[in-house]
């Protein structure tokens, strides 16, 4: 599952890591303020290399993650639980999403 499909399609079942993230100003700051640490492990619920297995080519891959955004933007409601920050909002999930993305092009100078 792509991080998209994680949060359109959510389970119950995800575990929440007892972070302080969890707490509302906790999260506010870590999505809003404070940037996220370069190499900070990922939860293996969102581990890509975990995850997919059926990876495609670059052209396919970037089309999948457009159509996910797109879809995504033009979701009404979206509440799925984050392993790190628990229960999210649609807004919320779109800064997350967004400082995901900004994080790999950063990394790969895009």
């Amino acid at each position: 599952r792509s991080q998209i499909d994680f949060i359109l399609s959510p389970t119950n079942d995800v575990k929440v890591y007892p972070t302080a993230m969890r707490f509302a100003p906790v999260r506010w700051l870590a999505l809003n303020v404070v940037p996220w640490p370069q190499n900070s492990k990922t939860a293996p619920e969102m581990d890509v290399n975990k995850k997919l297995t059926d990876v495609q080519g670059f052209d396919e891959e970037k089309q999948l993650i457009l159509e996910g955004l797109n879809t995504l933007y033009h979701t009404a409601n979206v509440e799925a639980i984050h392993p790190l920050f628990g229960k999210m909002g649609k807004s919320q999930w779109g800064r997350v999403v967004w400082k995901h993305l900004d994080h790999h092009l950063r990394q790969f100078g895009l």
